[in-house]
């Protein structure tokens, strides 16, 4: 099931987003310009970073809502923003029961003007299946969020501003009993990289904030675009990290005692809100360059 739709709820923003002062973790995605197998294809770069399931949290029973703003910057390949799945300490597995919300490459449905993989529409990733809306707008920031309900359907924000949501568009889980046992949560590439590495996060990202329950569509929104906590949901706050003092600082915000981890040595960039204009992915506006890409 696919469904587009437009919601008229107020957003209430307090406070606003700082002007400049925003850091933001950068992810070199790809790079390659042959399409899905080109020749930055299984090459050992793992560069993401995880938070195990503990007992403290307990999606896909009573629902699940995370907010994140990003930056999608271009790269002939598929994307990874997040994704919830399956995992046995730090090793993932392709398995029924995960979710994602990321740019998914329009080459992959057999669309001509696909570009060989370098143009991409907003997806749900649901229990082996792929749901699509609108074109992805490169080189820009978008805030966006995610709503998964008791009930398994997920929704997906792909664009919202002040006092407007924006696009939004929702698919129903097939697998509503229960997720796997050892599951956990990954930003910046896809929990099954050992077996490829072409799913990875190209861009920019900032503003987490991860909710063990289903949220208002009301409160979701207002949360996506406040930096502080913005409705009376604190209790249900898992994990979040707002700005990124260095790649390592990854221990929760608001006092909250949990720290996700990186899965190697491998690190994602630092980058200033006032540096990011300068830096060189955005060069050229939405396209990511080789010559910013590393091989180890």
């Amino acid at each position: 099931m696919t469904q587009t739709s437009s919601n008229p709820f107020t957003i209430t923003v307090s406070p606003a987003p700082p002007a400049g002062g925003a850091r933001w973790l950068y992810f070199k995605g790809n790079g390659h310009d042959a399409g899905r197998n080109g020749d930055w294809d299984r090459i050992a770069v793992q560069r993401y970073f995880y938070l195990a399931k503990d007992s403290a949290m307990a999606p896909w029973s009573s629902g699940m809502t995370l907010t994140w703003q990003i930056i999608p910057i271009r790269h002939a390949a598929y994307f990874s923003t997040f994704f919830f799945a399956a995992s046995s300490g730090t090793d993932f597995y392709d398995l029924p029961g995960y979710v994602g919300c990321h740019p998914y490459p329009h080459s992959a449905f057999g669309q001509s003007d696909g570009e060989n993989f370098t143009r991409h529409k907003w997806e749900i990733a649901l229990d082996g299946n792929d749901y699509t809306s609108e074109l992805v707008q490169y080189g820009r920031v978008h805030n966006q969020a995610m709503i998964y309900t008791q009930s398994g359907e997920v929704t997906f924000y792909t664009d919202i501003n002040a006092g407007n949501p924006g696009p939004s568009f929702s698919a129903q889980a097939q697998h509503n009993t229960g997720y796997h046992a050892n599951s956990a949560l990954v930003f910046g590439n896809c929990p099954w990289w050992n077996a490829h590495q072409h799913e990875r996060l190209s861009g920019f990202i900032r503003r987490i904030k991860v909710f063990a329950s289903a949220l208002s569509a009301a409160d979701t929104l207002s949360e996506a675009m406040s930096d502080s906590l913005a409705t009376g949901n604190a209790a249900a706050l898992w994990w979040s990290k707002i700005d990124f003092a260095t790649a390592d600082d990854l221990q929760s915000d608001f006092g909250i005692a949990k720290t996700a981890a990186w899965i190697d040595g491998h690190r994602a960039e630092v980058v200033a809100g006032t540096d990011l204009a300068q830096h060189p992915a955005m060069a050229a506006p939405g396209t990511i360059q080789r010559v910013h890409q590393e091989r180890g």
